[in-house]
């Protein structure tokens, strides 16, 4: 890759490198992207998350960039969006789910951030984590916690 292209399409790159899974391009190109925009928290945060795909083991320093992201003026919902996901995959559930809210909050249309919450309260989440309307609580059944009873 050439640093001489400009930022918006080194993160172009990096995006189409992560759909792809070549987690380790995908982290060079949104490292040019970052370079070429220091301040952008959407090209930081694409940066923080290829690199922690590239190698979990390193989850705290990620999770460090993402929050740094979140200090920087402009669009935040990505790094809320990764900070949830990195958390998911750490096992820091009510994390995540703090992550993922955070990011519904900031773009009510981001479908994965609704996404990932509906996954949660499919998979058997607490009702109180997944901030259920309804108030009912799912007896054990399959049907029970597909239709949630309300109790009178």
């Amino acid at each position: 890759m050439s640093s001489k292209l400009p930022p918006e399409k080194h993160f172009k790159n990096g995006v189409r490198f992560l759909q792809a899974k070549a987690y380790d391009k995908a982290k060079e190109a949104f490292r040019f992207a970052v370079s070429g925009d220091e301040e952008n928290p959407v090209y930081r945060a694409h940066y923080a998350y290829a690199r922690y795909l590239e190698t979990p083991e390193d989850f705290t320093k990620c999770l460090q960039m993402l929050q740094g992201c979140l200090e920087l003026s402009g669009r935040t919902v990505e790094a809320h969006l990764f900070m949830g996901r990195i958390a998911r995959q750490e096992g820091q559930n009510n994390r995540a789910l703090k992550s993922f809210r955070a990011a519904l909050s900031e773009d009510p249309r981001n479908i994965e951030a609704a996404r990932e919450l509906r996954l949660h309260q499919m998979r058997g989440g607490k009702p109180e984590e997944s901030e259920q309307s309804s108030g009912a609580k799912p007896d054990g059944t399959f049907f029970g916690k597909l239709f949630q009873r309300k109790k009178d």
